[in-house]
């Protein structure tokens, strides 16, 4: 922290002159303020341009809530222009002078919506023209989308909202998006936050953000920085997703709509909400926003997994990368959804407000599933496709695990004389919790001889050669069940406050200085149990003990039968009443319960500064970050012998670091309509929570020596970034945009396989994470936005969202003792990211046909390309409608993976069959009535 004290000391001084400089030389006559709103649906305009023209040029933009003002103007005669995305440009003049210290200046903008008839859904096309004007206006190049975007999407969760962004890919969990990485970077690369604030993540292992559990109908928009300002946090390696609340101040009229369907996918769902927000006194200073909802999807996957691996035959023969196992699997889940917003808001002037507000989202996930798993290499190998004495166990699992993301804030915003303070303080808390257990009983049945067909498909199966029925449940004797209770926690505590300052260099630039400083502090813990438990009865328990009636035949496409299905709920019953010692002893798991709980703490101080200045057509940005990083992790060095319990010692690593960001951007307006945007930045990645971990798993059993660990001492990975981007805003809503991206990465992440050379473990087999010496990402993005609004008729209501994103891997460098020289992806990048969507917006009706797509990706990285673990691309077909019927109501329907697309996974080559499943198609509709 001496660093960080003696920074601050050389900065502040810097700061204070410029202040007292610009406050001595202002001349404190007028001062000019107001909104600016849309004349038809009375809605406030957010980041609309507002220039004054005098002797001196003054410009400025709306915030959140469309208000502009100008402190201590000179007096004098002034031309003003307001400018926004399909808004008629607005222009007047007016003398400031005289007694009256304070302007007033409410400005109404008509829009060009009404060139698509009277009955248009102006509301979505608001949205869009809000959403355009912000991406325009930003001094960064970022995306965003609007509460009215959102809700035109047939998109239940955000993550899933967020794939329709340019160069936004995400990961599926059983069909739906989960976790979401920007520009072929890995999610743990996203940096994720609400308001501003990093929100907390309940992910026992990386840095990767459920955006699952959050109900995309909460949000009042989205902002998807691709290249971040010094006044954000830096670890953006990929981008940074700022999730908006909504606020009572972002619209004139009092807000209320209800929502409520009912769907189908495996079984019912359904979704409901309801959102309300006024603005209360006399000069409707008091804002309230309250939010509710509550979904439920079902759905079910359906699999066969594959294992490969090197083998030997009875004849000494070496199979490399024989089939080792098949799993098929069905897994059904009912994921509950809960949100809660709320937000109260306090405006004592013009110039100062306070608030406060809460986000509440909890997620249930009750899963069961089915397994039959062929143990293949159990057996023996006669040849490739022959075994003899192969093990089959059929399984269950059931659990439900509850998540909760919480974000809690109180802000204000005031202003003395020309300086802007503004201020947050936040706690956000995330939870995974599998307090029921998870519960997972296995059934064996031995001794069975195979011959392996399909080995090339991607139904890769077997035919049974001997006096052996699998599907028999009879057959199948209890060998033991895994239960496990999960338990991760995540407490983030941030606070921050800025400063800004108008400045202008010369008479006809404007532009500011911002400066602030941060605190972040993060606590993590994972404390999982793990227990096996075995049957000591007098008599064995056979798997037709616990069956339901249902058969699950026809599986994957008809290619697979996995015979009866087994009853969780029968089992769970029977387990939970023979807790004896003549029914379930069970033995702890150490490897669990010693193995994976930690403790992390990491706290993170950063100042920064900041300014812009707009000369012309020339916007400038520089500016520099510095954060300052303190970690604190304890985890334990476990021992086993057999997988039996040695011994177990507690290790901890403290450390600090300090890094700085230097940043430069430019935006030059060639057009009203037009930018081009170039930038350098630099941000980090911290390493994930396990891998950090100072933990060590050592199995001494002859037959295994390994080691599993962590490193304590992994450093950030840091990049530098060079962007280009070319933008043109069509005069009706809509953009054209190209772009090319750099990023030089260093010191990336990965798990490293070798032999321990020293010590009392010499010859053992480790894995651990390590950093790579580097690599060098390109890629470059389109995208085409555009109403048609210049066709005829009702042809005018066409529209289409299209992009697509390209990005390559060079100069791939793991280091120094790792063999691999020939990848050319890193794990988790995508190369090819797409959407294209046809849009419908006219007699009351809001329709879109989307498909989004991404491309193949690295998943794992093996010992050579032929073990590497790769995710075949992947390509979603969705549809939503919603049609006004009434005054006050609209119809909607939605429809999610019309088609069922399949998912593959390969081993080296894509015939080689790892994983391919389907998870489903989703239906809902249903009515939302609004109050305006």
């Amino acid at each position: 922290m001496k660093l960080f004290k003696q920074f601050i000391q050389g900065f502040l001084p810097l700061f204070l002159v410029t202040f007292l400089t610009v406050s001595t030389n202002a001349q404190k006559t007028i001062n000019v303020y107001g909104t600016v709103k849309d004349a038809e649906l009375n809605q406030l305009l957010p980041g609309a341009v507002v220039e004054l023209q005098s002797k001196a040029t003054y410009k400025t933009v709306t915030d959140d809530h469309g208000y502009y003002n100008f402190e201590d103007l000179p007096t004098g005669t002034y031309k003003l222009k307001i400018t926004y995305v399909n808004y008629k440009e607005y222009t007047t003049e007016f003398i400031a002078g005289g007694n009256n210290t304070s302007i007033e200046k409410d400005i109404n903008m008509e829009s060009l919506f009404k060139v698509l008839s009277p009955i248009a859904v102006a509301g979505n096309l608001f949205g869009q023209a809000k959403a355009l004007n912000t991406q325009k206006e930003a001094v960064n190049i970022k995306n965003v989308i609007s509460e009215q975007q959102i809700e035109s999407f047939p998109d239940i969760n955000t993550a899933e909202v967020l794939q329709r962004v340019p160069g936004v890919t995400v990961i599926r969990s059983a069909g739906e998006a989960r976790f979401v990485g920007i520009r072929g970077t890995n999610p743990s690369f996203t940096n994720v936050t609400i308001n501003g604030s990093q929100l907390a993540s309940s992910n026992g292992s990386d840095r990767s953000v459920e955006l699952d559990v959050i109900n995309a109908g909460q949000l009042g928009g989205i902002e998807v920085s691709k290249v971040i300002t010094p006044d954000q946090d830096a670890n953006a390696i990929g981008g940074s997703i700022n999730l908006k609340t909504r606020s009572a101040f972002d619209n004139t009229k009092t807000v209320l709509n209800v929502l409520g369907g009912i769907g189908y996918a495996a079984g019912a769902g359904f979704r409901g909400g309801i959102n309300y927000s006024e603005r209360y006194g006399k000069k409707r200073n008091l804002g309230l926003t309250l939010g509710a909802s509550y979904n439920r999807t079902n759905r079910r996957e359906t699999s066969d997994e594959q294992d490969w691996g090197d083998r030997k035959s009875t004849t000494n023969e070496s199979l490399p990368l024989a089939l080792r196992g098949i799993t098929l699997r069905e897994s059904n889940n009912i994921r509950d959804r809960l949100g809660l917003t709320g937000q109260m808001e306090y405006k004592f002037n013009k110039n100062n407000q306070i608030g406060i507000s809460a986000l509440f989202n909890k997620r249930w996930d009750d899963q069961w599933r089915n397994d039959l798993n062929a143990k293949i290499d159990k057996g023996k190998y006669i040849s490739y496709t022959d075994v003899t004495g192969a093990r089959f166990i059929k399984a269950t699992q059931d659990r439900v695990e509850r998540q909760i993301a919480n974000d809690f804030e109180i802000f204000g915003v005031n202003q003395v004389g020309k300086l802007k303070i503004e201020y947050r303080g936040s706690y956000s808390k995330a939870y995974t919790k599998k307090s029921d257990g998870q519960l997972a009983p296995e059934f064996d049945y031995n001794n069975i001889n195979l011959t392996l067909t399909d080995l090339d498909t991607r139904y890769p199966n077997y035919i049974v050669t001997n006096d052996k029925n699998v599907l028999q449940g009879s057959n199948y004797i209890f060998d033991q069940t895994d239960y496990r209770f999960e338990n991760t926690n995540d407490k983030i505590y941030s606070g921050r406050v800025n400063f800004s300052l108008p400045v202008n260099f010369t008479e006809k630039s404007t532009g500011d200085i911002k400066f602030g400083v941060k605190y972040r502090a993060n606590n993590k813990d994972r404390k999982d149990i793990r227990q096996q438990y075995k049957w000591k009865g007098s008599n064995s328990l056979h798997m037709s003990q616990f069956e339901d009636n249902r058969t699950i035949d026809g599986f994957q496409d008809g290619h697979y039968n996995l015979g009866k299905e087994i009853s969780t709920d029968k089992f769970r019953n029977f387990f939970l009443n023979h807790q004896s010692d003549t029914g379930f002893v069970h033995t702890d798991r150490p490897d669990v319960n010693f193995g994976e709980p930690y403790t992390a703490n990491e706290d993170v101080t950063s100042t920064y500064v900041m300014g812009t200045q707009t000369f012309g057509k020339l916007l400038v940005l520089a500016g520099v970050r510095a954060e300052f990083v303190n970690t604190d992790y304890t985890g334990n060095n476990l021992v086993l012998n057999n997988k039996d319990f040695v011994s177990a010692v507690s290790q901890n690593v403290k450390r600090s670091y300090y890094h700085f960001f230097p940043n430069l951007q430019f935006r030059y307006r060639i057009t009203p309509a037009t930018n081009l945007r170039l930038a350098y930045s630099q941000g980090l990645a911290y390493p994930d929570f396990y891998d950090l971990t100072p933990y060590s798993i050592t199995d001494m059993d002859p037959s295994a020596q390994t080691i599993t660990r962590g490193n304590g001492y992994l450093k950030p990975t840091t990049t530098k970034n060079i962007d280009l981007l070319g933008e043109y805003f069509f005069r009706r809503i809509g953009i054209l945009s190209a772009g090319m991206f750099y990023k030089d990465l260093n010191r990336f992440i990965f798990s490293n396989i070798g032999t321990q050379d020293t010590g009392i473990y010499q010859g053992y087999r480790y894995t651990e994470p390590v950093n790579g010496n580097g690599a060098k990402l390109y890629g470059f993005e389109l995208s085409w936005q555009q109403q048609f609004t210049f066709l005829p008729g009702f042809l005018n209501g066409f529209g289409i969202y299209s992009n697509y994103t390209y990005t390559y891997s060079k100069d791939i460098d793991l280091g120094e003792g790792v063999d691999r020289k020939d990848i050319s992806l890193l794990p988790g990048q995508m190369q090819h990211v797409g959407n294209l969507a046809l849009t419908y917006e006219k007699y009351g009706l809001t329709a879109r046909v989307a498909a989004s797509f991404s491309g193949k990706f690295i998943n794992k990285v093996g010992v050579s390309s032929e073990y590497d673990e790769i995710v075949k691309s992947y390509t979603q077909f969705d549809f939503s409608a919603s049609q006004r019927v009434l005054k006050k109501i609209d119809l909607f329907v939605q429809w999610q993976n019309i088609f069922n697309q399949p998912n593959y996974t390969y081993t080296g080559h894509e015939y080689r069959s790892r994983k391919f499943g389907y998870t489903g198609t989703t239906f809902y509709g249903g009515l939302k009535w609004s109050l305006n």
